[in-house]
C-alpha cells in the first residue's frame, strides 16, 4: 500500500497503519495530523503528533519552571534578612489611571516604567503591566498601568523615592496622569 512513514521518532509502513484501522481495531484512530494505535504488542504514535503537541506542553512547562525559579531567587535574599530578624520587606504598588486612556498611552507609561523603575538598588522585585481583563465583582478596573516594586526593606524604598531615575519618571510622566494611587505594605515572607 505504499512506502514507510518515517517520523524520526518511529518509523511505520502505510500497510500497517491500513490494516490496523480497517481491522477495526478498538484503539485505533487516525487523522491528517495524528495516528494512534495499540495492539497487544506495542504502543506506536507518530512523531507528529509528539513534537507538535508534547514537545509544545514541555516547552511551556521549562518556561513555567524557569520563572518560578526566578522568583524564588529574588525572594530569597530578602527572606534571608528576614530571618535575621533586620528587616521587612517593603511592597510598593502604583496604579495609574490615565487622562487620555488608549492602548498607546498605556504602553508608555508601561515602557517608562520598565526606562526608568526597574533596576533600583534594593529591589526584590519588580514588574509593570496594563489592567488585566479579568472582569469580577472584586475587581477595581479603575486604573489603566500597575507597578509593583517590592524593596528588601524601608531604607532601600526611601533611597528610591529620591532616586534622580525615579523623579526624572515622575517629571517625564505626571502631565498623562489623571490619578495615582499608591498602596504600601509592611511585608514579612513566612519561613518554611
Amino acid at each position: 500500500m505504499g512506502g514507510p512513514i518515517s517520523s524520526g521518532l518511529v518509523t511505520v509502513a502505510k500497510s500497517d497503519r491500513a490494516e490496523h484501522n480497517a481491522g477495526g481495531h478498538p484503539f485505533s484512530t487516525s487523522t491528517d495530523n495524528e495516528t494512534f494505535w495499540e495492539d497487544s504488542m506495542t504502543t506506536r504514535i507518530t512523531r507528529t503528533w509528539f513534537s507538535s503537541t508534547a514537545l509544545r506542553w514541555a516547552a511551556a512547562a521549562a518556561c513555567v519552571a524557569g520563572g518560578l525559579a526566578l522568583t524564588a531567587v529574588q525572594f530569597s535574599t530578602a527572606r534571608a534578612a528576614n530571618a535575621e530578624g533586620k528587616n521587612m520587606l517593603l511592597v510598593h504598588n502604583v496604579f495609574f489611571s490615565l487622562k487620555e486612556s488608549n492602548a498607546a498611552n498605556r504602553k508608555k507609561l508601561v515602557d517608562s516604567c520598565d526606562k526608568y523603575l526597574a533596576d533600583h538598588p534594593g529591589t526584590v522585585f519588580y514588574a509593570a503591566g496594563v489592567v488585566s481583563d479579568l472582569d469580577r465583582p472584586v475587581n477595581d478596573r479603575d486604573w489603566d498601568v500597575g507597578l509593583h516594586v517590592i524593596f528588601k526593606d524601608r531604607a532601600s524604598h526611601d533611597a528610591y523615592q529620591t532616586a534622580p531615575k525615579h523623579l526624572k519618571f515622575i517629571d517625564e510622566n505626571k502631565e498623562t496622569w489623571a490619578k495615582v494611587r499608591v498602596f504600601d505594605t509592611d511585608a514579612n515572607s513566612p519561613q518554611k
